[in-house]
Order: structure tokens, then C-alpha cells, then sequence
């Protein structure tokens, strides 16, 4: 009834154990504490075995959905990764000719080769960025530049030189270049050969026959090949009918036989090399039709099946694989594109990767009559003495390693807990005994033991870099590697060890387990940390913007400024891949937080760097989210359909991006964003279909124009803009059915025409515009069927009236979307004596004075009020004290009080705040410690 011990692996070592409990057996039994979120498909070490010592003993780990299709139903073929992208053959349906598609190594598709081709037996890329792709209708080679301009092309169907028998491959992996000579090499299967071409189609050289000798090759073989930068030629060996052949024969650049690799997986269709030597098959079994991935170590005379890269990913198609540049492999399955993501490989060095710290499990078991684990592990560093370690068991057998089935080894016992944790000496065997049922409530399981480190660089896969002083400005260490939500699943397995968290969990059948990890001290207390839900027997798990902050203190590390970015992209300091997600290292805390709620659904609202440098403002629009650094760097996230964020697409974007540089102020609204810059410019971007932007058209912008100079301050809503220029004038722009332009008549603008003079703050509505006068008086103009113009009337307003005196502020909002069940405007307006007024429509109890009651004249709300701001349908304000309440709608949660509930008085969520801001459906605050 106790353990017993299995084969071990150097990394991870699996055993089986039970012990009595007070509760009955179960499936699968978790208790609350000491849980800790890992990936969705594992954060698995890769098990090398002693004779792959020399290959990168990296972190593999499936990072999910890379790319797809733009006509998703048709399969997905050979795929090359070159200078210009990844390249991937589609196959499509109903005799319809292939194509060529590219996209970059993010998945974004870029574009469709012009040309089609009968049936793409292979795609190969040249150090130039050229592209060769093999054809079998037209028995051709045709070679591409980058971007799939035709080149030149060669060969046709025969036996001759420079010819090819290619009328019944199937293989997707049948051309290659040698990155050593720049050669191209052709499978040739019908005449049981290779041939050699240089990069202008011009014959050098064959080898091979039919035949069982060695260097031989079986009917219909080789149909995969793959050329080292060490000169080998790797070709398949294998195939439904040779069982007996090795899965690899490799020869050198000339055709000499070197011998023959790896034990029997199946058909091989297709071989992909990393620059360091990692080799990657794709195989066919003809035992079991399964399809899958293996990694490989070349050297070797078997295969290392120790780690599948498609164990946990569905493949039923025998579709490429390439490797990247930076060793990740990209693999093909049917009509979407799957990544392994290569955990170390974008250290600038990665082809020798000896300083990162190798963590090896030794042996694991259960001690017999007891609950104790015995485990010795060992961890070697090139450069480091010393690393700190850690311990995690996982429940073996299963695809998905979640909350509810690993846990971090903890409690130590017969003096042992010295043995892990930091400080442990490298290249010696370090013994632990566990104590099992202190930290894990697990009545019979088998587990997997694993071994984590991290050396003085702090991270593992973190690769930082110096960048020297420049200009006067201090040194900083930066990241080239950008710290992504992937990369932060691995981070869990290392922070959430330290009993720094609350766990909760349920299980749903056959949708898996849900779970959430929430914060327990400082400013972290109640904060979801991450979360773990189900759907269609999938599981994903989500790091939350608190979950992003906890991960960033706890490496000192925030993210980098714009200003950063650029000193480290201009003076290089040997920098591969810095971006807007890169981060700097920092002694001590973050310099402010973000905080985000209610709506979601573009990522409004999924802060992706909630520590911030130096915040100073923060906005919200409809769907988006925006923020100013103190260096004046603009950075949004969320909707971004019409291209309102000005990044150049209209892709959402989940976490930020730069927008621009030296900006003073930002005004999202529904569909288009305006922005002033330190220099007093006025710029637009997003939906113009009323003249909004003020550019003199109605066509849409993904890029940013410039409207105005000598610019203040600017407000957006949905259709129409207002600004303030340095002499006090106010100008309108854009949509003005209801007069909101305030120029007395109801006809469009697309050029800004004056509305008022003496203007020293402005606010837009959805119909409606509210402005704030020198001498303190408010005005308003436009629509105002629910009052929301605080005039005693609901009658809209073609030219300004005045409202109230001594006002510091105003801000308006609404929307005619049927949430409420009618439409609904409201506008507030803050005193110079800190109470804050209210009128318009109250259906969600958005004015806040206990009531749901219209009003059409203004109601005090609140005292002591130092900032408003204002959603579709709730209202939001900061106090003097730095307080932050709400009321109103909360269908989505942007009232911040963890519920759904509307509320017509103010509710206080949160404190310490030096800014707020409300979107359409969504609130954020920021903090400075």
C-alpha cells in the first residue's frame, strides 16, 4: 500500500504514494493552502538523458494558438521560418490551387504568395530571406523573394539531372538549405535520391540508390531531409513498409554515409534543426496512426522519447515543423499552427546556454512505513556557486498540470529544509525528506517530482542586459526578453511557493477545475492573483493585473519607458528583441499601480503592466483604456476596431502599447481618441465618419493626424470633439445633430469651428457638450431629453447655456444603448468648494441621491470632492482625501465593489488613489506609494 519507486529521469521522477487520512479516498483531494497556478499544458522541465548533455537542457513548454488560416477550414502544410516570417504551405479543398501564406513569428498573418502551386512538398528558406518551395505538379523547384515575388525556377518531371520523380511524395519536409553553403537539397524519392542546386537552380551533384545497404534508401524514400550548420544531412530513414530502416540516415554535405539514428517511431515526415543541434521529427506510426512530435538529440542512436512536444497537443494530419531562429518550433496540425515555446532562447548567447542553471532530479521515493518523500536533486551552472532552489510535486498521469493537482514542496523535515531554497551550492547532491501530508491532503496518487532554479540574475529565461549611462542619464538593466503572460506561468511555479497567497477551488466535472489564488497582505489583500476556469474539457488559466504586479515586485523589475525603449534600441548594446513589454530591473518597489474594473472584453480592463514608472494620468473610453507616464509617454490598450489607439492597426490590444511621445493629455471616446502633446499639437486617430477628428474628411485614421497647435486641453465622446487652445477658445468638431457643436445650427463639421472664448475646461457626451468658463460660470449645449444639460428643461441647446457658477469641473456621459431598458445621459459638475452636483437621467442611480428619479436640475451629491469622472451609466468620484466612490451601473462591475449590483448613493472602493478615470463600462484608479 506505500510507494514504490519507478524509472527516474534526470529532471523529474515520478512515484507512487498513500497514506491513511480522516477523510475518505477521493479522485482528486486539494486543501486550501499551498497552491500555486502553473501553465495549461504543463511548465515541464525537459527530461535529457545523459547521453544529451550537450544539447540546451531549455524549458519547453506548448504555448498555445500561434496562428491560423484566413480560410481556417483548409489544411496547413510545410512550414519555413526565414528573414521575412514563417512561411506555410495551405492546402486547399475542391481542386482549388495552393497557396503560400506568411506570417510573422507573433502569428499575424501578412499576406498570400501570388502564385499557386499543384502540391507543396516542402517550403526552405536561404540566410538572404529567399524562399523555395518544392511543387510536385510541376516537379519544379520556384524560389521567392521575402515578400513572394517569383525569382526564378528549375526542374521537371524525369530521371536526369535536375529532374525529379515526385508523382507519389507526400512528405511536407523535402527541400533544405545549407546554411554552411548557401546549397539547395531536393528529396527525390521517385529515382531514391538527392540532388543538389545552388541558389540559382544551377546542378552540382546526387547521391543515393535503392537498396537495403546502409547507405541506401527504401522504395519511396528519403521524403524528408534537414541540413545542420555543421554540414550533416539528416533524411528519413523510415518509412510504412521498412520497419527494420533507423528513423535517420545522416551524410555529409557530399553524400558520404555517416550512419544511421534513432530507433523506429514510425513514418518520418518531415525533420526540423535548431542552430544548436536540437532535432525535431514528425512521425506517423504505423503501429497506431498516431501522429506526433519528438524531440531528438542527432547524436544519438535512439530516440529520446522522453519528451513529446504534441503530448499534449492534438495532431491528425502529418503537417511540418520548423524551428525559429531563436529555437522555438513551430508545428502544423491540420488548419492552426502550435508553438513550443523554448524557454531560454532569446538570451542573446542561447547556442551556448552553460550559464543557466541545470536543475536535475536525482532519485525520489517514499521512505517505506512512513509519509516522508526522499528526494536528492543536483543543479549545475557553469557560472554561478551558489542558486536558489525549489521543489514542486505534481499528480502524474494527466495532459493538464492545474491548481488542483501540484503543489510547492514546503515542509521539511530531519534537518533537511536547509537543503533547499537559496544559497545552494551547484554541482553537489542535495538531500530533502518532505513531509507530504504537512503540505498536500492527497490520499493515492502517482507524482512527479520536479526541480526549479534561478541564479543571481534572478529569473530563469530572463536575460538581462546592461545599458551604459548616456547623456547624463544613470545605467539600467534591461530585459531583451519581453515578459509576456506565457512567461508569467512559469513565474507562478516560483512566486507562489512563498505562502503569500489564498487559495480557493471547485470541481465542475467534466469541465475541470476552477479555481482563484487571491492576495492576503499589504496591498494585495483580496486581489485575484490568477484564475483557473473551465470550458469544453479544456482548461485556461489567467494571470490577473494584481497577479502581474505580485510577479514584477518580486522580481524588482517594471516595465520600460518609452524613453528607455528608444535609448536601448539606439545604441543597441547588443539587443535583439527589446519591446513596449520589456522590463527594467529596479531596487525597490514599483513607482505607482494600476487598477482596473468592470468590463473586460477587450482588455480594457487587463492591466498587462500594472506596476507603472512614474504614472501621472490615466483615461478611458468606451472599450479602451489609456495612460501617461511622467516622461510623457502615452500608452493604450483595449477596443481598437476603428484603430482609436493609434498604434497603426485595428488589432485589440489585451495589454499596452506605446501610442506616442511627449504627451500632455489624452480624451478617448466611443470610436476616435484625440491627444495633446507637450508642444501644445493636437492629434486624432480612429472613426471620422462624422468629421470628428477635425481633419477636413470623414475617412477613418489607424494613424495618428495632427489637427491644431497651441492646444490645451481636448474632450471626445462619441461622435464629436471639443478642444481649448492656449488663448481660451473653444472649438467643436464632428457630429452635431443635436447641437452639441454649439454653433447654433445642427449641420456636421469636419474643420473645428469657435464655440465659446474665456474656456478653461471642456467635457463631451454622448449628445451633449458641458464647458467651464474663466470666471467659474458652467455652460452646456446639445442634446438634453433626460435633462442632462441641468437647464430646468429638456430642450436641446443649439448655442451655450449658462447652468451654474462656480464650478472648477464638469463631465458629462450617457449612452443610447438598451442596457437600462431607455437611453440614458447624466452630467456632474464639481464646485470650487469640493460638493459635487448631479442632473440628467437616474434610471441606474447613477446621480447618486438615493433615488432613480430624473432630474433636470442639479442635485448636490457629495462633498469634499476633488476629481469626477463619468461611464455610459455610472458616475465616478475621487475625495480629498484620496477616496474613490461610485454609483450607478454595475452590470460589470465598474463600481469596484466585487458585486453587480446597481447603487443609487456613492459607494466607497477604494483609497489612496491620485487619479480615477471611467470608460464606457469600466473604471480604473492609480496609486503612488
Amino acid at each position: 500500500m506505500f510507494s514504490k519507486k519507478v524509472t527516474k529521469s534526470p529532471v523529474t521522477s515520478s512515484l507512487r504514494i498513500r497514506y491513511p487520512l480522516a477523510t475518505p479516498p477521493m479522485t482528486m483531494q486539494t486543501t486550501t493552502r499551498s497552491r500555486f497556478l502553473l501553465s495549461t499544458l504543463g511548465c515541464l522541465l525537459l527530461a535529457a538523458s545523459a547521453s544529451a548533455q550537450q544539447m540546451p537542457q531549455d524549458n519547453w513548454r506548448y504555448d498555445g494558438l500561434q496562428f491560423s488560416s484566413p480560410v481556417p477550414t483548409n489544411q496547413l502544410r510545410s512550414i519555413a521560418i526565414g528573414s521575412g516570417g514563417v512561411y506555410v504551405g495551405e492546402v486547399f479543398s475542391g481542386g482549388v490551387p495552393n497557396r503560400v501564406l506568411r506570417f510573422t513569428e507573433a502569428g499575424v498573418f501578412v499576406s498570400r504568395f501570388a502564385d499557386t502551386f499543384g502540391y507543396i512538398l516542402g517550403i526552405a528558406c536561404d540566410s538572404a530571406g529567399n524562399v523555395y518551395v518544392l511543387d510536385r505538379t510541376s516537379s519544379s523547384v520556384k524560389k521567392y523573394d521575402s515578400a513572394g515575388n517569383a525569382l526564378t525556377s528549375w526542374g521537371s518531371a524525369g530521371s536526369g539531372d535536375g529532374q525529379f520523380s515526385l508523382a507519389t511524395a507526400t512528405g511536407n519536409t523535402m527541400i533544405a538549405v545549407s546554411g554552411k553553403t548557401g546549397e539547395i537539397f531536393v528529396c527525390d524519392p521517385g529515382n531514391t535520391r538527392v540532388q543538389v542546386f545552388n541558389n540559382s537552380g544551377i546542378f552540382l551533384r546526387k547521391w543515393g540508390q535503392a537498396g537495403s545497404l546502409p547507405g541506401q534508401f527504401s522504395t519511396g524514400l528519403p521524403s524528408a531531409i534537414a541540413v545542420s550548420d555543421a554540414g550533416n544531412v539528416f533524411l528519413s530513414g523510415s518509412n510504412g513498409s521498412a520497419v527494420s530502416s533507423p528513423a535517420f540516415k545522416v551524410f555529409d554535405l557530399d553524400g558520404l554515409y555517416l550512419r544511421g539514428s534513432g530507433g523506429h517511431p514510425g513514418h518520418v515526415t518531415s525533420i526540423a534543426l535548431s542552430k544548436d543541434g536540437a532535432l525535431a521529427a514528425r512521425f506517423y506510426s504505423i503501429y497506431s496512426g498516431d501522429r506526433g512530435l519528438l524531440l531528438y538529440d542527432p547524436n544519438s542512436t535512439s530516440f529520446d522519447t522522453s519528451y513529446n512536444l504534441t503530448s499534449n497537443i492534438p495532431i491528425s494530419s502529418d503537417s511540418g515543423a520548423a524551428f525559429s531562429v531563436k529555437g522555438h518550433i513551430y508545428g502544423l496540425g491540420d488548419t492552426f499552427g502550435r508553438l513550443s515555446y523554448r524557454e531560454y532562447s532569446e538570451a542573446i548567447n542561447f547556442t551556448n546556454p552553460t550559464g543557466i542553471p541545470h536543475p536535475l532530479v536525482l532519485s525520489s521515493s517514499q521512505r517505506a512505513g512512513t509519509n516522508l518523500v526522499d528526494v536528492d536533486y543536483q543543479v549545475t551552472d557553469s557560472d554561478s556557486a551558489t542558486v536558489s532552489t525549489a521543489l514542486l510535486a505534481v499528480r502524474d498521469g494527466q495532459d493538464e498540470v492545474t491548481i488542483g493537482n501540484a503543489v510547492g514542496m514546503r515542509t521539511f523535515v530531519e534537518g533537511t529544509s536547509g537543503n533547499v531554497g537559496a544559497n545552494q551550492p551547484t554541482g553537489s547532491t542535495r538531500h530533502v525528506t518532505w513531509n507530504m501530508p504537512a503540505d498536500w491532503a492527497v490520499d493515492y496518487a502517482n507524482i512527479r517530482v520536479e526541480a526549479m532554479a534561478k541564479d543571481s540574475r534572478n529569473l530563469m529565461g530572463v536575460h538581462w542586459i546592461t545599458v551604459p549611462a548616456s547623456g547624463g542619464q544613470p545605467a539600467f538593466q534591461i530585459s531583451s526578453k519581453p515578459v509576456t503572460d506565457a512567461m508569467l506561468r512559469d513565474l507562478w511555479l516560483w512566486f507562489m511557493g512563498n505562502g503569500m497567497v489564498n487559495t480557493a477551488y471547485s470541481y465542475v466535472g467534466q469541465y475541470g477545475w476552477w479555481g482563484t489564488i487571491t492576495g492576503n497582505s499589504g496591498i494585495y489583500t483580496g486581489f485575484k492573483f490568477c484564475e483557473d476556469y473551465g470550458q469544453s474539457g479544456q482548461e485556461f488559466n489567467r494571470s490577473t493585473p494584481a497577479g502581474r504586479l505580485y510577479a514584477f515586485e518580486q522580481m524588482g523589475a517594471r516595465p520600460i519607458t518609452g524613453a528607455e525603449k528608444a535609448r536601448a534600441q539606439a545604441g543597441k548594446f547588443g539587443i535583439t528583441s527589446v519591446s513596449d513589454n520589456s522590463i527594467v530591473k529596479l531596487a525597490g518597489v514599483p513607482t505607482s499601480y494600476l487598477k482596473g474594473f468592470g468590463s473586460n472584453s477587450y482588455g480594457q480592463t487587463n492591466w498587462l503592466s500594472l506596476a507603472a514608472p512614474n504614472l501621472s494620468k490615466i483615461s478611458a473610453g468606451g472599450d479602451s483604456s489609456f495612460y501617461i507616464t511622467a516622461d510623457g509617454t502615452l500608452w493604450g490598450m483595449g477596443d481598437n476596431t476603428s484603430g482609436k489607439l493609434g498604434d497603426g492597426t485595428t488589432a485589440t490590444r489585451f495589454g499596452p502599447v506605446i501610442i506616442a511621445t511627449s504627451v500632455a493629455q489624452v480624451s478617448p471616446g466611443t470610436d476616435h481618441t484625440l491627444f495633446v502633446k507637450t508642444d501644445g499639437t493636437l492629434w486624432a486617430v480612429g472613426a471620422n465618419n462624422a468629421g470628428q477628428l477635425g481633419d477636413g474628411t470623414t475617412t477613418n485614421r489607424s494613424t495618428l493626424v495632427q489637427v491644431a497647435t497651441g492646444v490645451v486641453q481636448c474632450a471626445v465622446s462619441r461622435l464629436h470633439s471639443l478642444f481649448i487652445k492656449t488663448d481660451g477658445t473653444l472649438w467643436a468638431v464632428g457630429y452635431n445633430n443635436y447641437g452639441q457643436l454649439g454653433d447654433g445650427t445642427t449641420a456636421n463639421r469636419t474643420t473645428p469651428v469657435q464655440v465659446a472664448t474665456s474656456v478653461s475646461q471642456c467635457a463631451a457626451g454622448w449628445n451633449q457638450s458641458l464647458f467651464v468658463k474663466t470666471d467659474g460660470t458652467l455652460w452646456a449645449m446639445g442634446y438634453n431629453i433626460r435633462g442632462q444639460l441641468g437647464d430646468g428643461t429638456t430642450t436641446n441647446r443649439l448655442t451655450p447655456v449658462q447652468i451654474a457658477t462656480g464650478v472648477a469641473q464638469a463631465a458629462t456621459g450617457g449612452s443610447d444603448s438598451s442596457a437600462l431598458g431607455t437611453e440614458s445621459y447624466h452630467s456632474v459638475y464639481l464646485k470650487t468648494n469640493g460638493t459635487l452636483w448631479a442632473m440628467g437621467s437616474n434610471n441606474a442611480g447613477q446621480l447618486g441621491d438615493g433615488t432613480t428619479t430624473q432630474r433636470i436640475t442639479p442635485v448636490q451629491v457629495a462633498t469634499g470632492v476633488s476629481q469626477v469622472a463619468i461611464g455610459y451609466h455610472h458616475t465616478v468620484f475621487r475625495k480629498t482625501d484620496n477616496t474613490v466612490w461610485a454609483m450607478g451601473y454595475n452590470a460589470s462591475g465598474q463600481l469596484g465593489d466585487g458585486l453587480t449590483t446597481h447603487r443609487t448613493t456613492p459607494y466607497q472602493f477604494d483609497t489612496n488613489a491620485a487619479g480615477i478615470a471611467a470608460g464606457g463600462n469600466h473604471t480604473l484608479t492609480f496609486t503612488i506609494p
